[in-house]
């Protein structure tokens, strides 16, 4: 039942494309090589999320090439602020820094959101990416 689960805490993770038919191109959304003054973009259906809801973006990054304050987070065009570092997400995950932005909240993210991320400074690649709702 959509409208059930829509008033459930969930996450929406990208997942890395590693499937396709033979011969069709395939565009894959990570991972994202950033680099100082570079901007990537994801696109992540969430259908819909509630005004009262909590929503936070969880990144994952490679390497120790940059400083988690240089990271810079928009979902569908408004900053995001850093709330800090996470827990890997699981324990095969472990080979990389997780952090959680929170998103803005003012009761209009659309269904499909965008989470364009960049770095000021210092370089690193992407390897996850989620929108998690309470």
């Amino acid at each position: 039942d959509y409208d059930l689960c829509a008033d459930e805490k969930r996450r929406h993770v990208v997942t890395y494309d590693d499937v396709y038919a033979i011969g069709v191109p395939t565009q894959k959304q990570l991972p994202k090589r950033l680099s100082a003054g570079s901007y990537d973009a994801l696109r992540i259906a969430t259908g819909k999320i509630g005004a009262d809801r909590k929503v936070s973006v969880i990144l994952g990054f490679e390497g120790e090439d940059y400083r988690e304050q240089d990271i810079e987070v928009y979902l569908n065009a408004k900053p995001c602020r850093l709330i800090g570092e996470r827990a890997p997400v699981d324990q095969q995950y472990t080979d990389m820094r997780y952090f959680a932005f929170e998103a803005e909240k003012d009761g209009n993210i659309a269904p499909v959101c965008v989470i364009e991320v960049g770095l000021s400074a210092g370089q690193t690649v992407l390897h996850w990416a989620e929108i998690e709702i309470d």
